[in-house]
């Protein structure tokens, strides 16, 4: 019973039901038909052909020698087989005759025989291969094609670097060292993994990558690599063994901002105006200025594009907006030189705060600080009421001032003017990920230089790790990838050698399930000119539909695509379509039932390399790469044909586990590294900032002092202090002998400003009127009193009512320090130290502390 089930599994397992990855089927007739058989048996049969030429025509000689005493006579037939016989040329014309005609017959006819042979049992599947395909051989091919990478000895590599796409067939010593030698491609070019979920693609694809990238012992041969690794393992994994392979390794954690190095969204557009404000020429200027409004493009492009959308109008004017913001906001921190500033929680609630101050009335301080004209107080109230200081700001810049061009986008259009709120709103929405807490600091500095990937002396390596579950992160992700691929494109370009001095690779794990990176089809065909190249892992091809028409070009520019192994139907008929065919012998047998005598016929069909069934049950460890930018060999010879690896049998990937010193991390130890990082001790509260519209009157003198080196806020100071002296002197001549008195209401309105900020206490300015309790002395002596005094005042003005209806405005929906501005006004000087006499009146010199 054992035996029979032993024999059953044998039965079933070897003859019923063939192996089909074993070669396939071939007649051993096939070999009768081949020329290294046929050749060697037509040389024979030549050389049997001269000897038995010159044996017949050395008939009469051999005759002479049997019977040397007549034919009637004695016979020595050890004669007749003498060697000289055998090589007796002919010594006569007739003779010579003879033997051509004897050698040329027995020549045209053993020649036809085995032309007969040949076209009879020739391999059909070898030699009617047009449009066929077969797969590369390491002992002939590919081990002449690439370099080899040993498993045993991590030090002992120090050759070019690459990726691993096949393993050499084991020798003798490769079985007595216990070692896999790789072969590793390292050919610019891209690479696409494709294996569904927990079939080895890690192992056999991610890590072996991240291995022969790293690995060799030249430092110039080490490739930079910007990872994607969405759940940090790979970092944990890999963190420690790229160290001691001299890599600077970086991590932007977008899951815990905490523990995380620190990158700025706006770094590049900052780095590209400083350019614009301080460049020698007009030319390098107008250069900064146009890639720091591409730049900013870009990341707009990131956050607010929808191809989906309805109207997009929302996304441009949010666009838009956000390009007008970050050009003032960056401006203004470049020019009081708080370069910290210049980031996105910064901008948006800067946006925000200045979109929710609505002007109301003429006393509003943006009005006040814009100029101390009346009439032209009155003018810009009467265009900007009702709206918000973030119209009245962005309208009142110079014409030519790139925000307020930037601005003028959201006004062409014409619902614009009754939805900048809406567009606010809009912006808010696609941006509330820099809102967060985490965001902004781990974004209001910027720790990774991305020159340093293809610059510096070190090779680095940066792990990206974002959710694949929480999206609300990827745009930062992906804008993080398209920068720094853009700013070593452009920075490989000027090299003399139009290369970056140490190659790059974006290797993104799990890229079908990452937001669409901007531009990734553009950045796979531009970027191996520089020397930056993209790994791809995918489940399947279908991962790349969001990609649109860009996706075939992503697939077509995987210079090697290794399958592990798929179950997608379209990307097993892709993947079978590159393969190609192989001939295959073709039998059928033809004869009546139980007969001995059957007929056999063969032919050569086509069939793929690998069917459509076979790739969705390849075995673990077995892989398919199908190349297509392998051009030369290790000597340098052209290789005229690049066909696919069939990884199987003794060739068969190895697990990387199982040879590379791994010595992984664990998040406690990141955590220590990280703890007390330079962006989680940021004060949120000092990001928070407002333009302020003076500072545009300022501009050429703060951008002057700054490229001169000078102190621009000393040297303002000063000058005030001189015009406050000399207005102080006294009475002033002027050219008709009279003396007039000198204008000192702004100095006594500072006076009357800084004693009424003694009485009344910061917090205390920050109260609403209309909030004060009714029994309170504030209540009572700003509703009663004060107002009482305004009406006395204003019977002596030209307009006492608009000045009584201001006052009454800003009791119904102001605080008390707009109070105080609207008091500190050229001409009321006399209410405003009636106020202040009035309060000393009330019995207290302090209001917010303790009463006396």
């Amino acid at each position: 019973m054992k035996h029979s089930k032993f024999w059953r599994r044998d039965l079933v397992g070897t003859r019923f039901w063939r192996d089909p990855t074993r070669i396939p089927y071939k007649h051993i007739e096939r070999y009768l038909g081949q020329k290294r058989v046929l050749y060697p048996l037509f040389v024979s049969l030549f050389i049997f052909l001269f000897l038995f030429s010159n044996y017949i025509v050395s008939l009469p000689s051999i005759l002479t020698e049997v019977f040397p005493n007549g034919l009637f006579g004695e016979c020595d037939w050890k004669n007749a087989f003498q060697l000289k016989f055998f090589f007796q040329l002919p010594k006569t014309s007739t003779g010579w005759l003879f033997f051509f005609l004897i050698s040329s017959f027995c020549t045209l006819l053993f020649g036809y025989k085995l032309y007969r042979v040949r076209k009879s049992f020739m391999p059909l599947e070898d030699v009617m291969t047009a449009a066929t395909s077969r797969w590369a051989d390491g002992k002939s091919e590919l081990d002449y094609q690439y370099p080899v990478m040993p498993t045993d000895d991590m030090e002992a590599y120090d050759g070019p670097s690459g990726m691993v796409v096949g393993t050499s067939p084991r020798t003798s010593e490769d079985q007595e060292l216990n070692r896999v030698r790789e072969y590793i491609s390292s050919e610019p070019t891209n690479v696409a993994i494709v294996g569904e979920t927990r079939v080895g693609k890690g192992v056999f694809g991610v890590e072996k990558a991240i291995d022969g990238f790293s690995r060799t012992t030249n430092m110039k041969e080490k490739r930079s690599m910007n990872i994607h690794d969405p759940s940090g393992e790979l970092y944990l994994k890999w963190k420690k063994l790229l160290e001691k392979r001299n890599y600077k390794v970086r991590l932007l954690n977008l899951n815990d901002t905490a523990v995380s190095d620190t990158t700025n969204p706006l770094a590049l557009v900052v780095h590209y105006y400083k350019q614009y404000l301080f460049g020698d020429t007009t030319i390098a200027r107008d250069r900064g200025l146009d890639q720091a409004q591409a730049e900013l493009a870009t990341l707009c492009y990131t956050y607010f594009h929808d191809p989906n959308a309805k109207e997009p109008f929302w996304q441009n004017a949010a666009t838009a907006l956000f390009t007008a913001g970050s050009l003032a906001l960056i401006e203004e921190s470049l020019l009081i030189q708080r370069e910290e500033l210049s980031n996105m929680y910064t901008i948006v609630n800067m946006i925000a705060e200045m979109n929710s101050d609505q002007i109301t009335t003429e006393s509003h301080p943006m009005i006040q600080k814009h100029t101390d004209d009346l009439r032209k107080r009155k003018q810009l109230f009467s265009k900007y009421k009702g709206k918000s200081v973030l119209d009245f700001y962005f309208q009142e810049l110079p014409l030519d001032h790139p925000a307020h061009l930037a601005y003028l986008d959201i006004l062409a259009s014409a619902p614009a003017k009754s939805t900048i709120g809406n567009v606010v709103t809009h912006m808010l929405t696609n941006l509330k990920a820099f809102r967060r807490t985490g965001n902004a600091k781990l974004m209001a500095q910027n720790s990774i230089n991305y020159m340093d990937l293809g610059f510096g002396e070190q090779p680095m390596a940066v792990f990206v790790v974002v959710s694949d579950q929480d999206k609300s992160n990827h745009e930062i992700a992906a804008n993080y990838f398209d920068q720094s691929f853009k700013e070593l494109t452009k920075a490989g370009l000027k090299q003399p050698s139009r290369k970056l001095p140490r190659q790059v690779v974006f290797l993104y794990e799990e890229a079908g399930n990452m937001v669409k990176i901007p531009e990734l089809a553009t950045k796979m065909t531009d970027g191996l000119k520089v020397g930056l190249s993209h790994v791809i892992v995918l489940q399947n091809y279908e991962q790349l539909d969001k990609y649109g028409d860009d996706a075939n070009t992503i697939i077509a520019n995987c210079g090697n695509t290794i399958v592990v192994k798929t179950k997608s139907k379209k990307t097993r008929e892709m993947i079978v379509e590159d393969l190609g065919n192989r001939a295959n012998l073709s039998l059928s047998r033809q004869g009546k039932i139980a007969d001995s005598e059957k007929t056999l016929t063969d032919s050569m069909e086509r069939i793929p390399m690998l069917t459509k069934d076979e790739l969705s049950r390849l075995p673990f460890g077995q892989t398919v790469v199908i190349r297509s930018m392998k051009t030369h060999d290790l000597a340098g010879n052209v290789i005229e044909n690049m066909y696919p690896i069939y990884n199987r049998g003794e060739t068969k990937m190895l697990e990387a586990w199982k040879y590379l010193p791994y010595e992984e991390s664990t998040w406690d130890e990141i955590e220590e590294e990280y703890h007390n990082a330079p962006h989680t001790q940021i004060q949120l509260s000092s990001l928070l900032y407002l333009v302020d519209p003076l500072m545009i009157q300022e501009k050429e003198g703060r951008r002057q002092a700054i490229i001169e080196g000078r102190d621009f806020e000393a040297e303002k100071a000063s000058a005030i202090e001189a015009e406050n002296q000399s207005v102080e002197e006294g009475s002033v001549r002027v050219s008709q002998g009279k003396y007039v008195e000198p204008k000192v209401e702004n100095s006594r309105l500072e006076e009357l400003d800084t004693i009424f900020d003694v009485y009344f206490t910061e917090d205390v300015q920050q109260q609403r009127i209309q909030e004060l309790d009714l029994a309170s002395p504030l209540s009572y002596f700003f509703k009663q009193k004060l107002k009482k005094d305004v009406r006395v005042f204003c019977e002596s003005q030209e307009n006492p009512q608009r000045m009584e209806e201001e006052y009454e405005q800003l009791l119904q929906e102001g605080t008390i320090k707009d109070i105080k501005k609207w008091l500190a006004n050229v001409g009321r000087e006399p209410l405003y130290e009636r106020m202040i006499q009035s309060v000393e009146n009330n019995g207290f010199t302090q209001i917010g502390g303790e009463e006396k």
